[in-house]
């Protein structure tokens, strides 16, 4: 019995002798294999194939139809009542044409580039009887030489309204001794459309009506009704009425309400002649066809065909944008070597991980979303499908573009 115990403790010495052993084997190692598992495994090389098509960059913005200048037009001085109404919304409103009556007399319409500030008489002269005569010259109610500027309005100008208010119906009304101020509304010559007007007899409302003026064109911004950064006249787009076909984008203000006011000399274009008119005013250069440059928001215009019956549209403009049939490659596939930006086309199979590397030395162009537009310098050769090596994060510090 003592002799199998004996027998047993010394095969447990043993056995805690070689596993001993074999730990202190496995935790011992040489120089060499402690450099050798210190070091990194091999890196496989990355590579991208160069392609060839159009770098673009583009935003997305949102129109609707309108008119770039759009004016009110208000009964100034006291209260007022309308008795009747002669145009409504889509009216278009041009230099003769009546657009309401106001307690009885008619408001016309008449071309020039500012308010009638006062009652005109026979024996006024001044800018406003210079305006209304070529108002009237221009609707062939009068005969003038040029020569008459400056000049009071006299018998001849008095008669030509009155002949314009007997086609409009009023024959009764005499203005041989004159003519009220607020028998005037100021309209840009090419006259304008009705947006809103007045629609039942009653106290005058504020406007009366409103007018665009000019052709009705797309009016485009962005999601925050702001025009985005970068987008400039002259550049193409794509609107969603028509698509596939390009268009070109112009930048302009769009002037409405205290900005059409400000745009104006020397009250609101458009506004109805006020009894008087503030101190010291005079007719201003600005005429009513004109923008202030500095009132009104920006947004892009496009031109709109008048048949169309959408009134709300998408435009995507290209803001930037490299040569048609460019050689692309990812930015980290630039590389810096002596001061030159490179590209390292790999020679023969890319999955290959010791195929030969030629460098070629190319511009950097456009640069958009990760992706560059490149040119090789003069005798380099470089071609689309060509795969170059590319850089991640791992490999940075090896001498990538920009460093």
């Amino acid at each position: 019995m003592k002799k199998a115990v004996k027998v047993l403790i010394g095969v447990i010495l043993v056995a805690a002798l070689t596993v001993g052993t074999w730990f202190t084997a496995q935790s011992v190692q040489s120089p060499e294999q402690r450099r050798a598992q210190a070091e990194a495994p091999q890196r496989s090389r990355l590579t991208a194939p160069v392609e060839k098509g159009l770098l673009e960059d583009s935003v997305n913005l949102t129109c609707t139809a309108g008119y770039l200048r759009q004016l009110p037009v208000e009964l100034k001085g006291e209260e007022k009542i309308v008795t009747r109404v002669f145009v409504k919304q889509g009216t278009t409103v041009r230099s003769g044409k009546g657009l309401a009556e106001v307690q009885g007399q008619p408001v016309v319409a008449l071309a020039g580039s500012f308010p009638f500030y006062r009652d005109i008489t026979p024996k006024t002269a001044g800018p406003d009887v210079d305006q209304l005569r070529s108002a009237l010259a221009g609707l062939g109610y009068l005969a003038v030489t040029g020569y008459e500027r400056g000049t009071a309005a006299g018998k001849p100008v008095m008669e030509a309204l009155a002949l314009l208010l007997r086609d409009l119906g009023y024959p009764t009304i005499d203005v041989a001794d004159g003519a009220p101020a607020g028998l005037f509304v100021v309209v840009p010559e090419e006259g304008g459309t009705v947006l809103t007007a007045q629609a039942e007899p009653g106290p005058a409302q504020k406007p009366l009506l409103s007018l665009g003026i000019g052709e009705k064109r797309w009016l485009c911004v962005g999601g925050d009704g702001q025009l985005p950064h970068g987008v400039e006249a002259g550049q193409k787009a794509t609107l969603s009425t028509s698509p596939g076909k390009k268009v070109t984008v112009g930048v302009e203000r769009k002037v409405t309400g205290d900005d059409a006011a400000a745009a104006g000399a020397p009250g609101a274009p458009g506004g109805h002649g006020a009894e008087g008119g503030p101190a010291g005013t005079k007719p201003g250069a600005q005429g009513a066809g004109q923008e202030s440059s500095d009132k009104g928001a920006l947004v892009a215009v496009v031109s709109r065909d008048a048949k169309e019956k959408e009134t709300r549209a998408n435009l995507n403009v290209v803001v930037n944008a490299g040569p048609k049939d460019s050689l692309i490659v990812p930015a980290s596939a630039l590389w810096t070597k002596d001061g030159k930006t490179l590209v390292r086309v790999v020679q023969g199979d890319p999955s290959d991980q010791n195929a030969a590397v030629r460098d070629v030395e190319v511009t950097p162009g456009l640069a958009l979303g990760g992706r560059t537009v490149i040119t090789p310098a003069a005798g380099q050769k470089l071609a689309a499908g060509d795969a170059v090596l590319v850089e991640d994060a791992e490999r940075r510090g090896e001498g990538g573009a920009g460093r």
